[in-house]
C-alpha cells in the first residue's frame, strides 16, 4: 500500500497532537514507516495492510512497538497515553509528578469515571430513539408528579431568611403559639401625605376620614371585627383596633365635624398628649416626624398614619384584605386624578408583602419560556451552515431541550420532597442554560475534531475520550460548590443550593446521554444526506458525483486539506498575537494593576438592607415604604416580653423595669417606651384613684386596673392572665426605635441586634436560660430579616474558604499534574476578589441576592479556568507557548462560546420586574466577563510565562520522536477498525 503526498520536508519533524485521529495528521512525515522521496520530489509513505484489511503495526518498516530512544528510555505509546490490550487509546493521560502514590490513585479515579461516561454516553449513541423517548418521559413525569403533589411557593420573608437556629425563631414560635398573648392582628396601613409638605389641616383630616370610611365599608369589615379583641368604650363593642390620630373623635367623622370648626380647634386637639379618656397618645407613630412650635402645639406634619388592626380570622381576613387593597386602589386613582388635589395615599395590608413577592415571581416566570427561545437560536447559529446538510441547527435545539429537561427532573424531584420554592430559586434556571451550553459546545467541538472517515459511533467514543475528563472535572467542581451551600444555616441558600446540587448532576447525565443520543442520530441524518430542520428532505446526488466507494485522488487531498473550524483559527492567530511579548508584558501589568484596584474597592463593600428590591418596580409597596422611611422616624415598635417569673412580686417588677431601662439606653432607641404596663402600673398606685385596692393582693390590683377602659385599651392586649389563678404568666412593654439609625446603615441594625441581645443575656434572671429560654428578652417580626445580615458575613467568608478549599482538593484529583493547583486556586481568589471590586464599583451592596450570587460564583468560575488548565497539561507541546497556543486553539473557541451562552442566558433577567434579577444579571454578568479574561487572557499569558513544563524523554534524535509519534497515529488509526478510514487511502497491490 502506498500513499503519494506533497513534498514534506523531513529534516524538521513536527510534534503531533495525541487527540483523536484527524485526517489532516495523514501529511505528517511520522503517519506510517519511514518516509522516502521520489524522483518529483514527493513523499512516499510504506504501509502494510493484515489479512483483514486492518493496517498492520508491526509490520510497518522502521517501527517498534518498545522503540527506545539512544539513552535507553522505553516508549509505550504516545507521551502520557495508554493503550488496551487492543492498541485502542483509551484517552488515559499519565504525567510524571512529584508523588506517584498520588498519581496511581488519580489514574484509577480517572479510568472509572472515563470507563462510566463511555458507557453511558455509547449506550446512548446506540440506541439514541430509545434513549430519547426513556429521557423524556422520565423528565416529564417528575416535574409533573412534583407539581401536583408538594410544589409550594415561599414567599414569608421570615421563613426565607431567617437562619435555622436563630434565637428569634424560637421566640416567634413562643410568641405564636404559647404566650396567650393577643396574636398581633393583621395591620391594614394608610398614609396621607403631600410629598413632605406640611398636610396639617382640616382638608387633610377629611381625606383620612374618607380613606378610614374606605376600608371600614367594605363588604366583611363587620363580621371580621365582629368580635375582636379591642373594647370599643364609645360605641360599647368589641371591634377591631384602630390607631389615628381620628381616635380623638372616636373615629366617627360627625363627631369629628361636630365638634372641629377650624383649624386652630384641629390643631390644639392634635397637640393634646392623650386621647380621651386617659389613653396615651404616640404623636410620632400616628403624625410621623411631625415638628411642634415653642408652646408645645404642633406646627407641621408631613404625613398622617392611619392603623386598621385586623382580626385574624385566616382566609376569611385575607380575602377582605384583597378587597380593601382593590378599593384603596381605586381610591389612590381617585385622588390622583383630582386635579384640586395635593394629597398622596399610600397603603399596604398585612398580605402586601408575600403578594407582591409572590406577584415578582409570577411576573417574571415569561423570561425562562424567553430564555430557551433565545438559547435554542444563539445554538442555531453556532452550528448552522449553508450546506444544508451539513448544518447542525437541529442538534442546536435538541442541546437546548437537554437542559430544559435537566431542569424539569431535577426540579421535579425537590418539588416531590416538598422542597419550597423562592424566589431565589427562580434564578437557578438562568444560570443552568448557559452552564449546559459550556457542556454541549466542548462535547460538540472535539466530535468535530475527530475523524470524519469514522462512522459516528466511533467519532462518539473519541469525542467522548477528549472531552470527557474536562466536562465530568468542571461538573464535580460546580456540583461541589452548590454542595457546599447546604452547610449554610440561611433557608433561602440552603434551598437554592438544594435545588443547584441534583440539577447540575442530571444536566451533566443528560450531557453524556440525551445529546449524544441527538448526536448520533444527526450524524445518522447527515449520512443519508437529509437537510438539517427539514429532515424529510433528502439531497439529490448529481449526476458528475463519484461513487462513494471510489474516492479520487483529488477529493482525498480536499478531505485531507479541508481546514479547521472558523473558530478554531481565530483562536489560532488570537494565540499568536496574546503571546507576543508587548502583549504579555501589558497583560501582567493590566492585570495586577486591576487586581489592586479592585482590592481597594473591595474594602469599600458593605451591607444594605432594601425589602423593596424584593418587589416589582410597579408595585405599590415601593412607594408605601418609601412614604414609611421620609416622614416617620419611629415607624419600629418592639416588644419587651417577659415571662416565666411571678410578675406579681415587687422585686421581680423591679428587674423588668431595670431592664426596660437598659434597652431603653441602646443607641438605636433612645427613648422610654411610649407604653410599658409595669411602670405605669407603678406610677398609677400613686395616685388617689388606686387608693381602694392599695391594700389588696396583686391579683385583685390588676383586675382593678383592667377595668378601667383607658388602662385596657392601652395594655389589655398586652397582659396575659391566668383565669385559674389570677397571675400574669407573660406580658409585654412597647417601645419605639429610630429608623434612620436602624435603616442608614445595615452595622447598626447588627448592632442593635447583637446589643439587645447583650443586655439579655447579662439579666441576671435570665442565667443558665440562654438558647431562646429566656425570661427576659425583646422581639419584633423584623428579627427574623435582620438574624441574616448577622451571620451573612460570616457564612459567605466559611462558604468561601471553603469552596476554594474543594477547589484546590478537586484540581489535584482531575489535574494530571500536581502545579495545577497553583494556577487555578490563585486565580480563582483574584477572580472572586476582582468579582467583589466591581461589584462595589457597580453601585451593588452585600445584601440576600448578592449573597446568593457570591455563593454560587465559585462554582461558575472554576469552570472557565480548570477547562484551559486541564487542556494546558494535556497538550502535547513541548514549550510553554506551544502547550498554549494548542490550548486556545481546540479549547479557546468552546470556552469563548460557552461563556457567551451562559451570558444570553441570564440576559432575560436584565428585563426582570425586580430589583432582584437586575442585580443577579449584573452580579454574574461581571462574574462571567471577568472569568472569560481570566480564562482567555490572563491565565494563558502566565501559563506561556511559568506554566509546568512536561518531562519529553527523547535526547532530540529525529528517530526517537519519529517512530514515537508513528506508533501513536498508527494505533489511533488501528483503533477505528473501520473500512471508511481506508476508503481514502489509494491502495495498490505490489
Amino acid at each position: 500500500m502506498t500513499l503519494s503526498e506533497p513534498a514534506v520536508d523531513v529534516a524538521t519533524p513536527k510534534m503531533v497532537d495525541h487527540r483523536p485521529l484527524d485526517p489532516v495528521l495523514l501529511l505528517d512525515p511520522w503517519s506510517c514507516a519511514t518516509p522516502t522521496k521520489n524522483e518529483a520530489n514527493e513523499l512516499s509513505f510504506e504501509c502494510t495492510l493484515d489479512a483483514s484489511g486492518k493496517l498492520d503495526i508491526s509490520a510497518a518498516k522502521g517501527l517498534s512497538l518498545d522503540s527506545t530512544s539512544d539513552e535507553g528510555d522505553d516508549y509505550e505509546g504516545s507521551e502520557g497515553s495508554e493503550l488496551d490490550d487492543d492498541g485502542n487509546d483509551t484517552g488515559e493521560r499519565h504525567i510524571d509528578v512529584v508523588w506517584p502514590w498520588w498519581s496511581k490513585v488519580t489514574n484509577i479515579l480517572h479510568h472509572y469515571i472515563q470507563k462510566s461516561v463511555l458507557t453511558l454516553s455509547m449506550a446512548a449513541a446506540r440506541n439514541p430513539i430509545r434513549c430519547i423517548v426513556t429521557i423524556l418521559i422520565l423528565s416529564f413525569a417528575l416535574i409533573g408528579t412534583g407539581i401536583m403533589t408538594n410544589f409550594h411557593i415561599e414567599v414569608d420573608e421570615s421563613k426565607i431568611y431567617t437562619p435555622f437556629n436563630a434565637i428569634s425563631r424560637h421566640h416567634n414560635q413562643w410568641y405564636l403559639q404559647e404566650s396567650g398573648l393577643a396574636e398581633a392582628a393583621r395591620s391594614t396601613v394608610l398614609m396621607i401625605h403631600n410629598h413632605g409638605n406640611n398636610v396639617l389641616g382640616m382638608d387633610t383630616m377629611s381625606r383620612v376620614f374618607e380613606a378610614l370610611d374606605t376600608v371600614r365599608n367594605t363588604t366583611g369589615y363587620n363580621e371580621i371585627c365582629a368580635d375582636g379583641a379591642h373594647w370599643d368604650d364609645y360605641n360599647e363593642e368589641f371591634t377591631c383596633q384602630v390607631v389615628s390620630s381620628t381616635r380623638f373623635w372616636y373615629h366617627d367623622k360627625a363627631l369629628y365635624n361636630s365638634q372641629v370648626k377650624n383649624e386652630t380647634e384641629l390643631v390644639q386637639q392634635l397637640s393634646a398628649p392623650e386621647y380621651p379618656g386617659g389613653v396615651p397618645m404616640i404623636s410620632e407613630y400616628v403624625m410621623g416626624n411631625l415638628q411642634r412650635g415653642q408652646n408645645g402645639t404642633i406646627s407641621h406634619v408631613p404625613a398622617f398614619f392611619v392603623y386598621i388592626l385586623l382580626t385574624d380570622k385566616g382566609e376569611a381576613t385575607m380575602e377582605f384584605e384583597t378587597a380593601v387593597l382593590d378599593r384603596l386602589a381605586n381610591l389612590q386613582t381617585e385622588w390622583d386624578g383630582d386635579l384640586s388635589n395635593s394629597l398622596r395615599l399610600d397603603y399596604y395590608a398585612e398580605r402586601s408583602g408575600a403578594d407582591e413577592f409572590r406577584r415578582a415571581i409570577d411576573a417574571d416566570l415569561f423570561l425562562l419560556p424567553c430564555v430557551f427561545f433565545v438559547m435554542g437560536a444563539f445554538t442555531c447559529l453556532v452550528f448552522f451552515r449553508r450546506d444544508l446538510v451539513q448544518s447542525r441547527c437541529l442538534l442546536g435545539v435538541g442541546s437546548v431541550v437537554s437542559i430544559l429537561l435537566s431542569l424539569f427532573a431535577g426540579f421535579g424531584l425537590l418539588f416531590i420532597f416538598g422542597v419550597p420554592f423562592t424566589s431565589m430559586t427562580q434564578l437557578l434556571p438562568f444560570v443552568v442554560f448557559g452552564v449546559g451550553l459550556d457542556d454541549t459546545f466542548i462535547i460538540t467541538g472535539a466530535y468535530l475534531r475527530t475523524n470524519k472517515s469514522l462512522d459516528g459511533q466511533e467519532r462518539i467514543r473519541l469525542a467522548m475520550l477528549e472531552a470527557g475528563p474536562s466536562i465530568t472535572a468542571t461538573t464535580i467542581t460546580t456540583a461541589s460548590a452548590f454542595l457546599l451551600g447546604l452547610f449554610s444555616s440561611v433557608p433561602s441558600i440552603y434551598w437554592l443550593c438544594l435545588y443547584a446540587f441534583p440539577t447540575i448532576i442530571v444536566l451533566f447525565l443528560y450531557q453524556i446521554t440525551f445529546f449524544v443520543a441527538i448526536l448520533a442520530l444527526d450524524e445518522r441524518r447527515i449520512q443519508s444526506k437529509r437537510m438539517d430542520v427539514i429532515i424529510c428532505c433528502k439531497r439529490q446526488a448529481r449526476d458528475d458525483e463519484s461513487n462513494d466507494d471510489e474516492i479520487s485522488e483529488t477529493q482525498q487531498a480536499a478531505a485531507l486539506k479541508s481546514p479547521a473550524p472558523l473558530a478554531d483559527r481565530i483562536m489560532a492567530r488570537y494565540a499568536c498575537c496574546l503571546l507576543h511579548p508587548t502583549v504579555r508584558t501589558l497583560v501582567v501589568v493590566s492585570f495586577f494593576t486591576f487586581f489592586g484596584y479592585c482590592i481597594h474597592r473591595t474594602t469599600m463593600l458593605k451591607q444594605d438592607i432594601d425589602i423593596k428590591s424584593l418587589f416589582p418596580s410597579d408595585s405599590y409597596m415601593i412607594p408605601a415604604m418609601t412614604t414609611v422611611e421620609n416622614f416617620q422616624e419611629r415607624s419600629y415598635a418592639f416588644h419587651i416580653f417577659f415571662r416565666n417569673e411571678d410578675q406579681g412580686d415587687p422585686m421581680i417588677q423591679q428587674q423588668m423595669i431595670s431592664f426596660v431601662e437598659e434597652i431603653q439606653a441602646l443607641s438605636a432607641l433612645g427613648a422610654p417606651p411610649p407604653l410599658c404596663w409595669v411602670r405605669d402600673l407603678q406610677a398609677l398606685r400613686e395616685t388617689e384613684f388606686f387608693d381602694v385596692v392599695r391594700d389588696l393582693p396583686f391579683e385583685e390590683q390588676i383586675q382593678f386596673a383592667m377595668n378601667i377602659p383607658a388602662f385596657k385599651e392601652a395594655y389589655g392586649n398586652d397582659i396575659a392572665i391566668d383565669s385559674s389563678t389570677g397571675n400574669i404568666t407573660a406580658s409585654r412593654c412597647i417601645i419605639l426605635a429610630r429608623n434612620s439609625h436602624l435603616i442608614a446603615e445595615v452595622q447598626n441594625t447588627i448592632d442593635y441586634l447583637n446589643g439587645q441581645r447583650a443586655v439579655t443575656e447579662a439579666q441576671g434572671i435570665n442565667q443558665n436560660k440562654a438558647g431562646g429560654a429566656e425570661s427576659f428578652f425583646t422581639f419584633q417580626s423584623i428579627y427574623l430579616v435582620w438574624e441574616f445580615y448577622n451571620v451573612a458575613i460570616s457564612e459567605l467568608i466559611m462558604t468561601t474558604v471553603l469552596s476554594v478549599g474543594v477547589v484546590s482538593f478537586l484540581s489535584l484529583v482531575f489535574i494530571p499534574h500536581w502545579t495545577a493547583v497553583f494556577f487555578i486556586v490563585p486565580m480563582v481568589s483574584v477572580v472572586y476578589i476582582d468579582l467583589l471590586g466591581v461589584m462595589e464599583m457597580a453601585g451593588l451592596d452585600i445584601n440576600a441576592v448578592t449573597y446568593v450570587c457570591l455563593v454560587i460564583s465559585i462554582g461558575l468560575i472554576v469552570d472557565f479556568l480548570l477547562h484551559i488548565m486541564l487542556r494546558y497539561v494535556e497538550s502535547s507541546g513541548v514549550s510553554r507557548d506551544d502547550k498554549v497556543k494548542e490550548t486556545l486553539e481546540t479549547m479557546g473557541s468552546s470556552i469563548l462560546l460557552g461563556g457567551t451562552s451562559t451570558l444570553l442566558g441570564i440576559l432575560a433577567l436584565a428585563f426582570s420586574t425586580s430589583m432582584i434579577g437586575r442585580t443577579v444579571f449584573m452580579s454574574l454578568c461581571s462574574m462571567i466577563i471577568l472569568a472569560i479574561v481570566h480564562g482567555l487572557v490572563v491565565l494563558p499569558v502566565l501559563l506561556s510565562l511559568v506554566g509546568p513544563i512536561l518531562p519529553v524523554e527523547s535526547n532530540g534524535a529525529f528517530c526517537d520522536d519519529y517512530n514515537q509519534q508513528k506508533m501513536v497515529i498508527l494505533t489511533d488509526f488501528a483503533a477505528s477498525k473501520q473500512s471508511t478510514a481506508l476508503a481514502i487511502i489509494d491502495v495498490t497491490e505490489t
